[in-house]
This record gives C-alpha cells, structure tokens and sequence, in this order.
C-alpha cells in the first residue's frame, strides 16, 4: 500500500473533487461513517455511551460532525465542542454541522480557556473523539488548541483520532509541540508518511486505513517512493506450506552471532531466523556459549568456535566456516558480536569474501567492506548505528527519517 506526504493526499483530494468523481460532501460522508464504524468498536456498550466529539474549524472538524451524528442515530450520548463558531467552519463542515440539528446531539463551543468544568466532560466519557486538526498542520500547536491536547491525554477514556492525531506531522511523524495520544487512528484513504514514521507512530496507536471513495487511477498517478505493508500484503507474500516438505525445502540461514558477553543476542538472531519460517538453522558462536546455546535452543543446530581473550570470535573462526556458507541460502551476521578490533577485521574479509545474501546488524555494521559486494546486503541500523555510518549526528537522523 502506498504512503503519502501531506502534500500528495491533498492532491489525491482535489483532483478527486475537481475532476467530478466523488463529491467533497461524500467524501466527508464515507470518512465519517468508517471512523464511525471504529468508534462503535471501541464502545462496549454503545447505548447511553457518552462520546464527546472534538472539532476543528477545517474538514477534519467536518469528519467529527459525521461522526458524531452517526454515533448518535446508534443511541450514543453524543457531544460535539466546536473551537470555532459553526460561521467560522470550512464549507464543508458547515454543511455537516446544520445536519447536526437534527440529530440527537449536544453542541457547544469550547471557552476560550477550557477550565475544570469544561475538562470534567472528557475525564467522565466513554470515547473522546479528536477530529481537531487535520494532515495540514505543519506548525508548532499554541494557545489553546496546546492546552485542549493536553487536557484530551489527561482524560482516562479511550481515544480515536481521525485522519491522524492532532500535534503530529502527517509528512516526518514530528510531534509538533504537543499531540494528541491515540488508542487508535483511522485515516482515510491512504496512510500518511507521518504515521509510520516514529515518533508520529507511536502516537496514532493502533492504525486502520479506510477506503472512502477515492478513484483506483488518482492513487494510481502518486509517484511515492514510500509503501506500508499491512499484515494482509505480507501474508501473501509468504508461499503456501506444502505439508510434505521436509525441512532442508524450507531454507538453511547461518547465523553468525554473540560473545560471551552478549549470548542472549545469538539465541534471539537464531530464534528470530526460525520464527521467519527457515527450515535449518546453524548457529555460530564462541566457545563460552555453547551450553547456555544448547540448553535454550532445542532446534538451532550450535557451532562453538574458539574465542579471544575478551570472549569474542577469533578472527581465524571465520576462516573455518565455508562449509557452512556452502550450506546456507542466507546468512545474518552482527548481532552480540562485539567491537574487539581483531574480531571486526575477521568480519570484514568474511563478508569482503561471502557470496550468499547476508543481513547485517547491529556490531557487524562496523565492519562491512565498502561496495561492491559479491552477494546481496541488507544493512539494519538503528539511529545511532546509522550516524556512525553516514558521519552524521544521530539526533538529525532520527529527525529525518523520511
């Protein structure tokens, strides 16, 4: 599934409504009835639940109209706290809000400084609905849209934030002063960059895409780089299990991993490899592991080769090793290694010489020869890892993850 910007949902939008295939208004309608859908879900009991609805001036807040009407046809206790005089509201939502009026649904406008009465509503709900600001939001929250964030995570009930939660970035996931912490998000559409990204992902907590409507050829004609693969696109992914197989049908990784520091590192590398669904496992590590290995991995096959004085792999260990090389469809290298100097060179001409697909992680990053490579690589840092390689400092990296 692709992953938009900002910039690139809006332009879906547009074309969408200016090229006359769906209607803004119905558009608006789906996006309200499927973030609907999610809010009944998150309610026990939906009759006599109350559901306060908070709403910006722009469509998002329109969003939250629907929503709130919809909710209240299904017996919801519904309240609706506007920022903004209905007047002052996006076309759109001015529309969804006069259907308001004939619906079962209590309207107010938020005071200007929310005090403890005003506060005492969200503590006593059953669902607090954020539909404040929508993916257009690019500055710092202020002023009281600041405090609403705050006192909205202060409130003990659930949260469902629709299209993504207010304070968060929808194009780098930043969280932009403050944000709105969300038990789940549905965003409509496509899923936006900033909710995958962290730390815009932790915030959006559980995600659900919803189709409302968009033309197959508008999502057709983004040119993204990005996609998000959901656990639907990866199950397909997976082959079908021939129940005959026997396990060498299945792939053979080496893993290559801990020292005697570090020997959770090569049983998690190996389980890790067995979870993927390999049907053979090799695990290489040094000496001083192998009872702890043997005695927790009961399906990894342990190679136990001789150690440094500081526990890490002997260097020539890796000159030992082609038979196995030979044997594996892959190997992951890295994990629990170590940073001993002598330990690292050894890496180094093993992979400078390995010619099968290899991952390589966390203390192997610090050896892997310059390109090219006789096989396939797939390097995995974490921020820090990443600086140490791009020579660059690892706050700016995690700020640019994009």
């Amino acid at each position: 599934m692709k992953l938009v910007t900002a910039a690139e949902m809006q332009e879906i939008d547009r074309r969408t409504i200016e090229g006359g295939f769906v209607p803004s208004l119905d558009l608006m309608e789906n996006a309200g009835r499927a973030a609907a859908r999610e809010a009944l879900g998150m309610l026990q009991d939906v009759s006599g639940a109350r559901v306060e609805v908070l709403c910006g001036k722009g469509n998002n807040g329109g969003d939250g109209f629907v929503v709130a009407r919809h909710l209240a046809s299904r017996g919801a206790r519904v309240r609706v706290h506007r920022t903004h005089p209905a007047s002052a509201c996006s076309p759109d939502a001015r529309a969804n809000h006069a259907r308001l009026s004939r619906a079962a649904v209590e309207d107010v406008e938020i005071p200007e400084a929310p005090d403890e009465a005003w506060a005492r509503c969200l503590r006593d709900a059953h669902l607090c609905i954020d539909a404040l600001l929508g993916t257009g939001v690019e500055r710092r929250l202020q002023g009281r849209v600041a405090q609403l964030v705050e006192l909205v995570n202060a409130a003990r009930c659930p949260k469902l934030a629709l299209d993504i939660p207010t304070g968060i970035d929808a194009t780098t996931g930043a969280v932009l002063g403050a944000a709105v912490r969300a038990r789940r998000t549905v965003t409509f559409g496509l899923p936006k960059l900033g909710l995958v990204l962290h730390p815009g992902r932790a915030y959006a907590g559980r995600l659900i895409v919803a189709d409302i409507g968009f033309p197959a050829a508008m999502i057709d004609a983004v040119d993204t780089p990005w996609s998000w693969t959901d656990r639907g696109e990866a199950r397909a992914w997976l082959p079908p299990l021939d129940p005959t197989a026997h396990k060498y049908a299945r792939g053979t990784v080496l893993v290559i991993a801990g020292s005697r520091a570090y020997p959770g590192a090569a049983a998690l590398a190996a389980e890790a490899a067995q979870r993927a669904g390999a049907g053979m496992v090799h695990l290489v590590s040094v000496e001083s592991n192998r009872t702890i290995l043997e005695s927790r991995l009961r399906e990894v096959i342990v190679h136990a080769v001789p150690e440094t004085a500081l526990g890490t792999c002997d260097p020539a260990a890796f000159d030992t090793l082609t038979d196995l090389v030979a044997r594996a469809d892959a190997v992951a290298l890295g994990p629990g290694l170590g940073t001993a100097p002598e330990t690292l060179d050894g890496v180094r001409r093993f992979l400078a010489e390995l010619d099968k697909p290899a991952v390589v992680d966390a203390d192997g990053l610090r050896a892997v020869p310059p390109p090219p490579h006789r096989a396939p690589r797939v390097l995995t840092p974490h921020a820090g890892e990443l600086a140490r390689l791009a020579a660059r400092d690892a706050a700016a990296v995690r700020d640019a993850r994009d």
